[in-house]
């Protein structure tokens, strides 16, 4: 991951082939010590996970793609359990140009991820909601 540019509390990322988003943006808050931010982003990927969370079963079953433009990215970065915490949703599409959706758990990219973080003051604190099963917003 690259910083391409930043002005004040906005950053221009860019991801490579073969990088991992989700993870690259746990590396960056913690090199900064960002507590809270929001990012948005679009590219192409290698490879997705994206996951659909079932409130009943209180569990996300996930489903793997291949070669996919990611036509958006959007989430934020926060604190869970005294640790960084990126909580990130996406659009995809393949071929078919045929979209997918989900809560995203791995995002490798294939050609470039290109990212727009925002810092925001403070501290977006997650914690574990027995009720949902969820890590929520506090």
């Amino acid at each position: 991951m690259r910083q391409i540019t930043q002005d004040k509390n906005i950053f221009i990322l860019r991801f490579d082939r073969g990088e991992e988003i989700l993870t690259g943006l746990v590396s960056f808050a913690r090199n900064l010590n960002i507590r809270a931010g929001t990012f948005e982003g679009l590219g192409a990927a290698e490879k997705v996970t994206l996951s659909f969370y079932d409130f009943e079963k209180k569990m996300y079953f996930d489903k793997e793609f291949r070669e996919v433009e990611i036509a958006s990215l959007t989430g934020n970065v926060g604190i869970l359990k005294g640790e960084i915490a990126v909580h990130a949703h996406g659009v995809f599409s393949g071929k078919d140009l045929l979209g997918h959706a989900g809560h995203i758990k791995e995002l490798v990219v294939s050609g470039t991820g290109e990212i727009r973080f925002e810092v925001v003051e403070g501290v977006l604190e997650r914690t574990p909601d027995p009720e949902t099963g969820l890590n929520l917003l506090q």
